[in-house]
């Protein structure tokens, strides 16, 4: 996987933390979502098991929240894409307007997508992970308890 598309796929999870942190009053769900995830069955091309799906139930149940109910299939999927929530194909990442009639050209393009997916998962379970920590850390406090200096002998 190029170096390029890495960083878009990185500017893409933090679009997607972005999205999940500012939006708790509009979705429940999204209220600590981090502590929704767990990270060893975290996969992104799987609408159950990835972010969406392990914070709303299924990427699915994703249509019922902020009105993308009215939205088409494409437009929603592209809308996900950009906040690292879904993969489509190479091409279509680059551009929108690849149709992959070639055989040789799928098989490049699923394996770059497979490539895109791991990558997006290894991305996701990081900032999941640094977030879950963070929360069940205990604050730190320091107590000073004042006490009688010890007697001279």
């Amino acid at each position: 996987m190029r170096k390029r598309d890495k960083e878009m796929l990185a500017k893409a999870v933090r679009r997607g933390v972005e999205y999940l942190d500012a939006n708790p009053d509009m979705e429940p769900r999204f209220e600590q979502w981090f502590n929704r995830v767990e990270v060893n069955y975290l996969n992104m091309a799987n609408g159950d098991y990835c972010i969406i799906g392990q914070t709303l139930g299924s990427y699915s149940d994703l249509v019922s929240v902020d009105d993308f109910i009215n939205w088409s299939s494409d437009k929603l999927d592209r809308w996900a894409q950009q906040r690292g929530f879904l993969v489509r194909d190479r091409q279509h990442w680059v551009k929108d307007y690849w149709t992959g009639q070639s055989k040789g050209y799928q098989e490049v393009d699923r394996l770059w997508r497979d490539d895109a997916y791991a990558y997006l998962g290894a991305l996701w379970r990081e900032e999941v992970t640094v977030r879950q920590l963070a929360a069940s850390a205990p604050l730190a406090s320091v107590v000073l308890v004042a006490t009688d200096p010890p007697e001279a002998p």
